[in-house]
């Protein structure tokens, strides 16, 4: 039997996501409510939900590596220094 490749979650997109975490906010800050007026309160969890969303529902972009060209590296031959008989 042929198994099937099991495939990737599928990308959930910003819009769909923004409403629940936003429920999500107004439960876990319901005591910074109460100090802030409700203005306030509003434009700072759209405020954090516009950072923690951002990029959400985005593929991510992998640029190839540039190739670097192989550098050719020249050997200096040793030329054998020739020693002088010495005479005694």
């Amino acid at each position: 039997m042929a198994t099937k490749k099991e495939s990737k979650k599928p990308i959930v997109p910003q819009k769909e996501t923004a409403p629940d975490i936003e429920k999500e906010f107004t439960l876990i800050f319901a005591a910074l409510k109460s100090e802030l007026s409700n203005k306030k309160f509003e434009h700072r969890i759209k405020k954090a939900l516009k950072i923690l969303t951002h990029g959400l529902g985005k593929k991510k972009e992998t640029k190839p590596k540039p190739v670097k060209a192989a550098k050719t590296v020249v050997k200096k031959k040793k030329v054998a220094a020739k020693k002088k008989a010495s005479k005694k």
